[in-house]
């Protein structure tokens, strides 16, 4: 069985990311296993409250195909949390799918991992952390899928960055069933 590391924070945007684990359970049958820095209780921009399972250190690698970070108002505090940079390293070193959107792109440049690579974020977190942006190539676009195995996406890309991510987990059969899911997560289906 396949399965995700889904990484919450306190101000997590809840929004960003709903279409994408609805199919990654309904289409792909993958297990979805939430974990914060501290194995505790998050509350998302939308008021939910998200038991995590799990702290992130304690979360073994080898048993993921996705590490998956939303967006938020919160991912200031998790500038500097080395287990999150530790994680985010070996996950890229064991050919784990990332997928970062939004405001959460900054911990792939704070980990160095956008180094000479095309990313995007929304603009005004670019502007905000041009900083720490530095060695990446910023492109502005909706959504980056690079060939190391990094999807970054604008905040309000949903369904592109629904579609990248069943795309690169090979959960996609057609371009009929793509379509279906662009349809769904703009209302239009």
């Amino acid at each position: 069985m396949k399965k995700v590391l889904f990484f919450v924070y306190d101000e997590y945007a809840d929004f960003q990311i709903g279409h994408l684990l609805f199919f990654l359970k309904k289409l792909g049958k993958m297990k979805v296993d939430v974990a914060s820095l501290h194995g505790k209780e998050v509350v998302s921009l939308g008021g939910l409250k998200v038991c995590a399972a799990n702290r992130l250190q304690e979360a073994k690698m080898d048993e993921y195909d996705l590490f998956l970070i939303p967006g938020g108002d919160g991912v200031h505090s998790l500038l500097k949390q080395k287990i999150l940079h530790d994680k985010l390293l070996e996950a890229y070193e064991k050919n784990i799918l990332i997928a970062a959107m939004c405001g959460s792109v900054i911990c792939l440049a704070e980990a160095e991992l956008l180094n000479q690579k095309a990313f995007t974020c929304n603009e005004l977190t670019f502007n905000q952390f041009q900083d720490i942006f530095i060695q990446g190539n910023y492109t502005g676009k909706s959504i980056e899928t690079s060939t190391s195995g990094i999807i970054t996406a604008k905040g309000t890309a949903f369904a592109l960055f629904t579609i990248a991510v069943l795309e690169n987990l090979k959960l996609l059969q057609n371009d009929n069933q793509r379509e279906h899911i662009r349809a769904f997560c703009k209302g239009e289906a």
